[in-house]
């Protein structure tokens, strides 16, 4: 299980936008797992993203450290700009979303991780699409 700070900018001259993700991966194998995860990035803007992914997770583990990248694929609900006779306004809308991550890992206790560094890409389908870039870091904690 995994729960993170992400900063994210969307795009459309809004700024970042921030709050929390979590989510989960299992390992299947030494190199391959799968990862669910879910983000609520509202704070600091009046747009704002939320998803809810799922996707296929590569890994490499070093001592101390493994990198990973993941390809994840869901829904998700989107605020974008709109122009309005007065100005801009903000409309929002549910759309398909995907994202590509990579991302740093740092063994620091049994069974606790230190998320490092993770670096997203990605896009929500709504009524305009709004493509995200995002950094993130936080802790690990294997289950298992």
């Amino acid at each position: 299980m995994f729960g993170e700070f992400s900063a994210s900018r969307p795009g459309q001259g809004s700024g970042f936008v921030y709050g929390p993700t979590a989510g989960a991966y299992m390992q299947t194998s030494r190199h391959l797992g799968l990862t669910a995860r879910g983000s609520i990035l509202r704070e600091g803007s009046a747009i704002h993203v939320y998803e809810g992914l799922l996707g296929p997770r590569i890994s490499a583990h070093l001592p101390r450290f493994t990198l990973y990248g993941e390809g994840l694929g869901g829904l998700g609900h989107a605020g974008y700009q709109v122009p309005t006779p007065t100005g801009n306004g903000i409309a929002s809308g549910w759309g398909l979303a995907w994202q590509l991550d990579a991302g740093l890992d740092h063994h620091i206790l049994p069974h606790t991780d230190w998320r490092v560094v993770e670096l997203a890409y990605g896009k929500v389908y709504t009524g305009r699409t709004v493509t995200s870039t995002t950094i993130s870091t936080g802790l690990v904690i294997h289950l298992f």
